[in-house]
């Protein structure tokens, strides 16, 4: 089974774990008034009433929308973490780069936005920049970036939720561990 996306087969996991709907059957069901968005791709022209109201994201681009709040958050290669392929074998991985350092060598595609139909080179709608600013200085603008589980946990606790000191916790705490040289661990069978 592929998904779209990268650990889009762990996030299928978790869904089916959890009881999750797709997003767009609970707003055809007129049950959504908000969205916060942890790194998610949101559909174009969502209905009238539902906002989106918070974004944690790397991106600019999820910035650009009409979002309340902007959480800025890490990269992928600024933080530690686990990944579950196609297969089911969760592998982890370590950060590359201490967050709030300049990005280099990234694509053009994370650099500027897409040319806008018509729009010659170098003209304003060539040059949407899609990554914050990244500037030697001792606070990012709009507050310091952190892994965006991190973000997620605050905001859970804060609306009445348990803390969340670690997020493979219960039946995936058998990850904690695992190598990130190593071939990784088929999680199908985890209890």
């Amino acid at each position: 089974m592929l998904q779209p996306g990268a650990n889009g087969f762990g996030a299928a996991l978790l869904a089916l774990e959890h009881g999750a709907v797709p997003l767009s059957e609970i707003i055809a069901a007129g049950k959504v008034k908000g969205i916060v968005s942890f790194e998610g791709d949101l559909p174009e022209g969502l209905p009238a009433g539902v906002a989106v109201l918070g974004s944690a994201d790397w991106s600019a681009a999820a910035a650009a929308r009409a979002e309340s709040v902007f959480l800025p958050t890490t990269t992928w290669v600024e933080s530690d973490g686990t990944s579950i392929n196609f297969e089911g074998r969760a592998q982890r991985f370590q950060r590359a780069t201490r967050a709030g350092l300049p990005l280099k060598g990234l694509d053009a595609k994370y650099y500027c936005g897409n040319k806008e139909a018509g729009a010659g080179a170098g003209s304003e709608a060539d040059h949407t920049p899609l990554h914050p600013p990244r500037v030697h200085r001792a606070e990012i603008p709009g507050g310091l970036e952190e892994d965006c589980w991190r973000v997620a946990a605050r905001l859970l606790e804060r609306l009445g939720g348990a803390r969340i000191a670690q997020p493979l916790a219960g039946k995936w705490s058998e990850l904690i561990d695992l190598d990130p040289e190593g071939g990784g661990l088929r999680i199908l069978g985890l209890k």
